[in-house]
């Protein structure tokens, strides 16, 4: 089984998802209490475009682990691509109740809150945490200078 996963993960590193779902559905099928092999199905499947299927598989990862954030962070990505952006924030939300250090959870939920949902305060204050945490992403304070500027507009 941790073959087939690792194969799975090298055509998927390949930019070949339909061979690397073949693998990963046979793994869940024969490891069904694993989260990592749900959450990579679900990366291949949104990838492919395929956002239900993809929105299936991460759910039965977050069933066995409510607050992985890998997997709330992957959730929270397909359902932005699908419009629900409550939902994503609440996916944001959950994986950093836990690890308010992960990274990806709170770039993202910046993301979120800047370009969907337009809460300019949630934006700045997570772009902040995540450029603290990952000072060599030189896009951050680009982000950082432009919510700073439109918080300023707002309030003249």
């Amino acid at each position: 089984m941790r073959s087939d996963f690792e194969a799975a993960m090298r055509h998927l590193r390949a930019g070949e998802y339909e061979k690397g779902v073949e693998l990963l559905s046979s793994v869940t099928q024969r490891a069904p209490g694993h989260t990592a092999p749900y959450i990579n199905l679900a990366i291949a499947y949104r990838r492919m475009g395929k956002l239900p299927a993809a929105e299936e598989s991460i759910k039965k990862a977050l069933r066995l682990d409510p607050v992985h954030p890998v997997a709330n962070v992957e959730y929270g990505l397909i359902c932005r691509k699908t419009g629900k952006f409550a939902e994503a924030r609440k996916a944001y939300e959950q994986a950093l109740t836990r690890h308010p250090g992960f990274l990806p959870a709170r770039k993202n939920l910046g993301i979120l809150c800047d370009i969907y949902l337009g809460d300019l305060d949630c934006a700045l204050s997570h772009y902040r945490t995540y450029s603290a945490g990952a000072p060599d992403d030189k896009n951050v304070p680009i982000w950082i200078a432009d919510v700073e500027k439109r918080l300023d507009q707002q309030k003249r």
